[in-house]
């Protein structure tokens, strides 16, 4: 179960970490490689729409996940994707053992909240008015679900030298090593040790699209599944994904093609211009691709609509990280507790391990400097972007092939990564 989560291969050895696998290819001076359940998704026909619903094949994958595991843990940001992953489970009676909303509360003693605010500089403002309204709403309507408030900043106060790092993976941010380490919770050691398979769920992530040559693609990419790891160190415990995972790959491809269509209707213009890449629009504003790239928190939102029916109200929302170096979201840790040992430590290790690198493995900008490692990337072809303007039933053109081969997928990484 832990290869669908990725995994890197240099040369015959396989990493799930990314910082062992970049030291262990620059050492051998080989090629180093991302899988992402690559067979799997090879084998799909991407152009080709499910038929059933988007709601339907939620309810799916949360039947698989109950029935795989004795015990289904939930991480619940408040956030639409955790919140939708939550709804498959109890709207088709499928019973969620726990949710665990993680948030730092004892380093936010000196916080001021300020709700108007929706730069990325006041994430942490979704703990208060998002997150735990919805864990407490969780708590008074499904008394049966177990309620976890997990305060990671013991644990960050905690980080040990270069073990924060390891466990950061992509995401370079103080709160990250922490945010999902469960591993000091004892009943869930318990559960572990009776025997009992525990499944911790993550709602990762939404489809990214992608427009090249007139065809819509689907992107994805290292960085966002490297938002994970062993949150309690016992053999029955598994880290789970809940929307990419090769147990369903039709659920991705409903979702892909949904978002497709949605985007392509004229009152989503801004959703679309949003679009992680368009080489359309790159074509006739390059320079502002590199230097103030599109609005992703602005697409990710937007599509939320279409992806997620079930999801009437939003709550409050900031904006989505910036970088995976020490992303501007973590503002409040910079802010509060910039003369901390901690930090202190954080910024020397980043720092040495930044200068080990060959520079190859860093995704550096000239315009908005070091982003952050290099990301490696898989495209699917899902049609042309004529099958999705909205017109009834009509095909507007034929559907290419569904699968690129190797060439034309380095050929098309290459291609796009010119965008910046």
């Amino acid at each position: 179960m832990i290869d669908d989560l990725g995994y890197y291969t240099v040369g015959t050895e396989k990493f799930y970490e990314k910082i062992p696998a970049m030291f262990k290819a620059q050492q051998l001076k080989k090629e180093m490689s991302w899988t992402f359940n690559d067979k799997e998704f090879s084998a799909c026909d991407w152009t080709k729409e499910p038929t059933q619903s988007l709601d339907e094949l939620y309810a799916i994958r949360a039947k698989q996940i109950r029935e795989e595991y004795d015990y289904v843990l939930l991480f619940c940001s408040g956030g639409a994707d955790s919140t939708n992953m939550f709804y498959a489970f109890v709207n088709n009676g499928l019973h969620v053992d726990e949710v665990v909303g993680s948030a730092p509360l004892e380093g936010l003693r000196d916080w001021k909240s300020n709700p108007s605010n929706h730069d990325v500089t006041n994430t942490i403002d979704e703990t208060f008015h998002t997150q735990l309204p919805w864990l407490e709403k969780i708590r008074l309507e499904y008394p049966q679900i177990k309620v976890t408030l997990h305060d990671y900043f013991e644990d960050m106060l905690n980080y040990k030298a270069d073990d924060w790092l390891i466990k950061g993976n992509d995401w370079m941010h103080p709160t990250m090593a922490g945010r999902y380490n469960l591993d000091k919770y004892l009943h869930l050691k318990r559960i572990a040790e009776s025997g009992k398979r525990i499944a911790i769920v993550q709602g990762i992530d939404k489809p990214k699209l992608g427009i090249h040559k007139g065809r819509f693609y689907i992107l994805f990419q290292d960085n966002i599944y490297n938002n994970k790891y062993d949150s309690v160190k016992h053999p029955n415990t598994n880290p789970v994904f809940f929307y990419h995972s090769p147990q369903l790959p039709e659920m991705i491809i409903k979702q892909a093609h949904v978002t497709a269509r949605f985007l392509m209707r004229p009152e989503n213009i801004e959703i679309y211009n949003g679009m992680p890449l368009n080489d359309e629009r790159y074509k006739k504003f390059p320079m502002s691709e590199l230097v103030s790239p599109p609005n992703l928190s602005l697409y990710e939102r937007g599509i939320v609509p279409a992806i997620y029916p079930v999801l009437k109200k939003y709550s409050f929302q900031a904006g989505k990280p910036d970088r995976m170096f020490l992303g501007k979201h973590d503002a409040w840790f910079y802010n509060h507790h910039s003369g901390t040992k901690i930090w202190e430590m954080m910024q020397s290790d980043l720092f040495n391990l930044i200068q080990s690198l060959d520079p190859k493995f860093l995704n550096f900008n000239k315009y908005r400097g070091l982003l952050g490692f290099k990301v490696w990337k898989k495209y699917y072809l899902l049609g042309p972007v004529a099958n999705f303007i909205p017109q009834g039933d009509i095909i507007l053109s034929d559907t290419p092939p569904p699968v690129l081969d190797e060439t034309e997928q380095l050929t098309l990484i290459k291609e796009m990564d010119e965008q910046g």
